[in-house]
């Protein structure tokens, strides 16, 4: 526990803060008193108005310095993470448990970013950082103001003051407020206790004569003894004013058991919580419009994930909301559990959605939040181009040169749109996005804090808010951006980025993931020079050839040490990522929609809302950067009741019978694979309509009656009844042209109604932008995944957009269907699995074509590629590992030689490299022979052994297959008791020696068994160089059991010898004092149902 402590002196000028909601700025007279008295303030060196210290309740004295600085964990005791604004400063401050996100709203209200790091202490005013904005000559700064655009007097409510400039206002305050020579000018706050009370009184005697309606001459100059008088008469009725104002707007805040109680604004910060300049990292309560759906109160409590006990819904024309996902134990829940309240409305309210619960209404009593006052005083030492500026948010054609975050066009053509800021909002939780749109998600209300920055346009009332949220424990901070048309014309959006990052000079580089079929996300680096560099997707899918994932790097990637941040967004259709050096090596990264085809008519009071990117930095490398995101997907984007699920290992019978599908043809498949431990049978394409080639059947969702004459549940019944599980492949986005489908409804595919369709595997888009069309596809795979004991489906999608155009959409929306299309696909997967919580999804797109964020939101695993081939897997897997973790890596073992590149590899590597996902089986058990279904036995009884590591451990790249022609990863458990050890060779140059193979994550202090799991079977014959077959298996170090301390194994490390290409090595480590022990035995009866302590693979064939 903390607590923010003020400086000396800050309590005596408590009497002209006064708190404000942050939606009220209007004409609320001590508000507008104290923003005239900050205007008064100029710019010093000691302008820093907002000094705190940071010290435990104990009182025992904190870290400081740059000790602090280097010791993020120690300086975790000093604040808590959440969100922090210094009023004085006009600094926000993100911080996560390891991270420092900063900016602050500058002289012109824009937001001038200024840090994105390790932590910094609180009490440093980081201002300073932006003394680095040198101008340019001709760089255009300053605006003389339109007629139309409201003044300073106008913004303040202060309409009969008729002064020219800010500058002359300042003037006739200073005068009127007897403020024109002491401390209070000069920013010296330590001494500002009579002349800041002078000013207070001032401005009570100011305001009486207004609400008289009497004119007010701000060239009086009060006397003492008026002012004095005035003091004595109003302080005793002021500070009992303000004490009342602040009990009567203590929030209700959820307890643990679901009732109403206490404040939302932490007990360790009420101290401190209503004097000037404190760090406010909550404000009291929602200051949201409940009238709207999406601002409903349960979404400033907790981030909801979609809700796995709730029913279909009762009306499928209702509004539609973010699917909410409520688990045991979240600050939404009452005693009994999650509350369903009736739709009903009480009290001139919207009755709350499905989601809320009685005790989050609690919290809206009508009530108002407060906060300080900002100071808006002069703090910038000069007017400095937004060009040359570090931005949060950048818009065209007022000064800033560079790639801009939104464009627009207005009614009149033009297109600039100078957002300024307007108030902010923090609340506790995280809000959940609509429509279904995927994000992050929260259990419980203490998991994130969430910053709303309202920025504004004054001419035309467009309206953008940038939403930051930060997730305290994962070192992330999510962000998107909501536009809203607060005018009366429409507005077009040409361009919404969900976040823009500006950078510091350095020197940067930017690695991304691109490639192409069967070659997807490969690791691809740049050194960012001056100009633009730019990649995404234009296809309507996050496609095979970019990734909508990045990383900026300061000097070249390096996995353990070394500045990374990296942006992931959280989306599966067209997309954007875009950087850009500017004149003075300052770097932009850009990320969001495509602005290609992309349009939004804009209506007044509607809004738009980008989808989410989340962004992590880390300090030691990309490897801490990849781990931060594989625990955040895992835990709080993945659909929850699979988190610690382990999937039964499957067969596909993709690649054993293609199209040639059949009852006893699957039958004999499942009998065959039963024997070898198999324990569940996927039955892909070829089952449904007239499907016999690509040619026909998409869209017709019936058994085939010649390949299933017993209907798809007499196939399902026989498979269950030998004890395996069934899985179901479809492609419901699609439709063939000689379906049934599309000869009853040709208009429901995506199409231009004057021009062809081009065709892209015999098969059409259905239009999802529809409701006809979301409506029919719900209903279609609800009815089958109904009709038998289908556990998994498997979610394809083999082409993508083409003619982007729906006919029941007016032309002036024609450039939102894309969008809208990925919008009704998340609404498709988010009713169904509403219905059918208990089924795992699997999505893939002719492979890994839509590998990305957003839909691992509804599904469990992706498809990585459609190549099996091992060699080409560890690049594919090493590449796909910078952002998703291995238990969202489906991957299988097929056939040699391999379907799609004719290669060979033994099956111990093709089944190690399988195992560094989700494990299972492409391939023909019936030709295999009985030596070769016990090997694969053999290794299914290993993969149970290290699941539990692969999945939910920490992984560490240990040799890039990028850089080198080695490959190798480990898996450490999140205790260190155990670690996994995968190196593979991909070529093997005859005569070289391999490095030292340096492990990372484990205790260096404890003690470590190393043990080689599936030694190998052959070996080079020394007397005539040819590798022939081993008598006996062949082992790194002769067999043996190494024992060693854990920081010899990352520093000394471990010689790694490899024969022939596509070789592969697996090392168990356990620690001594683990391995040992009754817990160690535990987990591996829990980790094998067969009760097996060891691996009973001694040897691997090739």
């Amino acid at each position: 526990m903390v607590e923010v402590k003020e400086r000396a002196g800050m309590l005596e000028a408590a009497g002209s803060s006064v708190y404000q909601q942050a939606g009220d700025q209007g004409n609320n007279p001590a508000l507008v008193g104290a923003a005239l008295s900050h205007l008064a303030l100029e710019s010093s060196s000691n302008a820093n108005t907002g000094m705190f210290t940071i010290g435990r309740m104990d009182g025992k004295s904190s870290l400081a310095g740059a000790e602090a600085a280097l010791r993020p964990s120690q300086q975790s005791l000093l604040a808590r993470p959440g969100v922090y604004f210094d009023p004085s400063t006009r600094i926000f401050r993100l911080y996560s448990r390891e991270t420092l996100y900063a900016f602050r709203i500058d002289d012109n209200r824009n937001l001038e970013h200024l840090y994105y790091g390790s932590w910094l202490q609180t009490d440093d005013n980081l201002t300073y950082l932006s003394l680095g904005n040198v101008p340019g000559p001709f760089d255009p700064h300053g605006i003389v103001p339109s007629a139309v655009e409201p003044n300073i007097m106008q913004t303040m409510g202060l309409d009969e003051l008729q002064f020219s400039s800010e500058q002359e206002l300042q003037q006739k305050w200073r005068l009127f407020t007897r403020a024109k020579n002491d401390s209070a000018v000069s920013g010296d706050f330590e001494n500002t206790g009579r002349p800041r009370r002078l000013e207070n009184a001032s401005w009570r005697l100011w305001h009486m004569e207004r609400m008289k309606g009497s004119a007010v001459d701000l060239d009086k100059d009060l006397s003492d003894d008026v002012l004095e008088r005035a003091l004595q008469r109003g302080g005793k009725s002021l500070s009992q004013s303000a004490s009342e104002k602040v009990t009567e707007t203590q929030p209700q805040a959820i307890l643990p058991s679901g009732e109403a109680g206490g404040e939302l604004v932490d007990a360790s910060d009420r101290a401190s919580s209503t004097a000037p300049g404190s760090l406010h990292r909550f404000a009291s309560t929602p200051a949201l419009d409940l009238s709207r759906s999406e601002h409903s109160l349960a979404s400033v409590i907790t981030s909801p994930r979609l809700d796995w006990n709730r029913g279909k819904r009762d009306s499928m024309g209702a509004p539609k909301e973010a699917p909410a996902r409520m688990v045991s134990g979240s600050a939404a829940e009452g005693p009994q559990g999650p509350q369903s309240v009736q739709q009903s409305t009480a009290g001139g309210k919207q009755a709350p959605s499905l989601m809320q619960t009685a005790s989050e209404l609690d919290l809206d009593s009508g009530q108002k939040s407060t906060a300080s006052v900002v100071n808006w005083g002069k703090l910038d030492q000069e007017t400095i181009s937004k060009n040359v500026k570090l931005l949060e948010i950048s818009d065209s054609g007022t000064g800033d040169y560079r790639i801009p975050s939104i464009g627009v066009i207005y009614e009149d053509g033009s297109t600039l749109s100078p957002f300024t800021y307007r108030r902010h909002r923090i609340r506790r939780g995280k809000i959940p996005m609509p429509n279904y749109m995927p994000a992050v998600f929260t259990e419980d209300v203490h998991e994130a804090t969430t910053l709303i920055v309202e920025m504004v346009d004054n001419v035309t009332g467009l309206v953008v808010e940038l939403i930051y949220c930060v997730v305290h424990d994962y070192d992330v901070i999510t962000r998107h951006c909501r536009i809203r048309n607060e005018g009366d014309a429409n507005v077009i959006i040409t361009r919404a980025m969900s976040a823009t990052l500006d950078f510091e000079t350095d020197d940067y580089y930017l690695t991304q993931l691109s490639g192409s079929w069967a070659r997807e996300r490969q690791q691809v680096i740049r050194h960012l020079r001056s100009g633009q560099t730019s990649f995404g997707s234009t296809r309507g899918g996050s496609s095979h050839q970019h990734n909508p994932f990045a990383i900026i790097s300061a000097g070249e990637p390096n996995e353990d040490t070394g500045e990374a941040f990296a942006a992931l967004l959280v989306y599966s259709g067209n997309f954007l990522v875009e950087c850009e050096v500017s004149e003075t090596g300052r770097t932009r990264l850009n990320i969001g929609i495509h602005p290609q085809g992309f349009y939004w008519n804009l209506e007044p009071d509607e809004e738009f809302i980008t989808p989410e990117v989340i962004l992590t930095y880390s300090a030691q490398g990309i490897g801490e950067m990849s781990r931060r995101y594989h625990r955040l997907i895992r835990d709080r984007l993945q659909p929850p009741q699979f988190r610690t699920y382990i999937p039964p290992v499957l067969l596909n019978t993709w690649e054993a019978l293609y199209f040639q599908l059949s009852h006893e043809s699957v039958l004999k498949i499942a009998e065959v694979a039963k024997r070898a431990g198999i324990e569940m049978i996927v039955i892909d394409d070829g089952w449904f309509g007239r499907r016999n080639d690509t040619s026909d059947g998409l869209g017709d969702w019936y058994p085939n009656p010649t390949k299933l004459p017993f209907g798809l549940h007499g196939l399902v019944r026989e498979l269950t009844a030998t004890g395996l599980k069934v899985g179901l492949w479809v492609e419901p986005e699609m439709v063939s042209v000689e379906s049934d489908l599309f000869k009853a409804h040709p208009d429901w595919a995506l199409h231009i109604p004057s021009r062809g369709k081009t065709m892209g595997r015999n098969q059409l888009v259905l239009d999802l932008t529809r409701s006809e069309v979301r409506d029919w596809l719900v209903d279609t795979m609800s009815t089958i995944l109904s009709s038998c004991a289908i556990s998994y489906i498997k979610w394809d999608n083999n082409r993508f957009l083409t003619e982007v155009y729906s006919a029941v959409h007016p032309p002036e929306r024609q450039g939102e269907i894309a969008h809208r299309y990925i919008l009704g696909l998340y609404e498709v997967l988010g009713r169904i699995q509403e219905q059918f919580p208990d089924v795992f999804f699997e999505t893939c797109a002719g492979g890994g074509g839509r590998f990305d964020a957003g839909l691992l939101y509804y599904s469990s695993q992706i498809w990585t590629s459609d190549n099996t081939d091992a060699s080409s897997r560890m690049r594919i897997q090493a590449g796909t590992s910078l952002w998703a973790p291995a238990k969202a890596i489906a991957a299988h073992v097929s056939t040699v030689p391999n379907h799609q590149t004719l290669r060979s590899a033994p099956m111990k590597t093709r089944s190690l490299v399988a195992m560094c996902g989700t494990f299972g089986y492409e391939l023909d058990p019936r030709v295999l022979s009985e030596d070769e279904l016990r090997e694969i036995r053999h290794y299914i009884e290993l993969y149970r052994q290290v699941a539990p590591v692969v999945l939910f451990g920490d992984m560490y790249r240990l040799w890039c297959p990028f850089r080198t022609q080695n490959c190798a990863w480990m898996y450490v458990s999140a205790d260190r008791n155990r670690a996994l050890v995968f190196a593979f060779n991909q070529i093997r140059e005859v005569g070289r020696l391999e490095p030292r193979l340096r492990l990372r994550g484990l205790d260096a202090e404890r003690v470590y068994e190393v043990e080689e799991w599936c030694p190998g079977v052959m070996q080079r014959n020394t007397l005539t160089g040819a590798i022939e077959a081993a008598r006996s298996g062949v082992y790194q170090y002769a067999g043996n059991l190494l024992r060693m301390t854990g920081r010899t194994l990352m520093l000394a490390g471990l010689p790694i010898k490899f024969v022939f290409d596509a070789d592969s090595v697996l090392l168990n480590i356990e620690a001594v004092d683990w391995k040992y022990s009754g817990a160690r035995e535990a987990f591996r009866t829990i980790a094998s149902p067969t009760g097996s302590t060891t691996p009973s693979l001694g040897r691997s064939s090739n």
